[in-house]
């Protein structure tokens, strides 16, 4: 179920907690959305872009990939779909 979250995991880690030595203790946090509301305000604003490094076909996603394990991409890389 989606509304439980992460809670089942907590669930189960409180009940192997009884036969185990390590101690358990459960913590709940909240999420907050005013951040991504706020993101996303600025985007639909034109306000913070995306840096798009450049586009490449899907043939080219290898090269793509070995240029950014190289720390040569200052930006995305946005993949396009279809053929050259």
């Amino acid at each position: 179920c989606d509304w439980m979250a992460g809670f089942v995991r907590q669930l189960v880690g409180a009940v192997i907690g009884v036969f185990v030595k390590q101690r358990f203790v459960m913590l709940m946090g909240r999420e907050h959305y005013s951040y991504c509301e706020k993101l996303a305000e600025l985007a639909e604003t034109g306000r913070v872009r995306a840096v798009i490094d450049r586009r490449c076909r899907l043939q080219e996603v290898a090269g793509a990939i070995g240029e950014l394990e190289a720390g040569g991409v200052c930006g995305k890389v946005v993949v396009l779909p279809g053929r050259v």
